[in-house]
C-alpha cells in the first residue's frame, strides 16, 4: 500500500482516521479496524495516540489480503501506547 505524499481522505474513512476519532469520546484506547474503505482490498487495524497534548494522531497497520485483526489489535495498541509514553517523557 502506497501513498502519495501530502495525500489525504475524510476522517471517518480508514482505521486511522477513526481511530483519532475514537480517541477524541474514548478515555479507554481500543483498536478500530476497516476493510476497503480507502483502497479495495485493504484491512486496516489502528489505535489512537492518547494523553499528548496537542496531538491527534493513530498508529496503524494496513494489509492487502488477509490480516490476523485479533493479533494484530493488541500489537498496535501497545505501539500507540509506546509512542504516547514517549512523547510525555520529561
Amino acid at each position: 500500500v502506497a501513498y502519495r505524499v501530502g495525500s489525504r481522505h475524510a476522517l471517518d474513512r480508514g482505521a486511522a482516521g477513526r481511530a483519532i476519532l475514537a480517541g477524541r469520546s474514548q478515555a479507554e484506547p481500543h483498536a478500530v479496524a476497516t476493510t476497503g474503505e480507502i483502497q479495495p482490498g485493504a484491512i486496516g487495524v489502528a489505535a489512537p495516540v492518547l494523553g499528548v497534548a496537542g496531538l491527534e494522531a493513530s498508529v496503524g497497520v494496513v494489509a492487502i489480503g488477509h490480516l490476523d485483526v485479533d493479533g494484530v489489535s493488541p500489537e498496535v495498541l501497545a505501539a500507540a501506547a509506546a509512542v504516547a509514553e514517549r512523547l510525555t517523557r520529561s
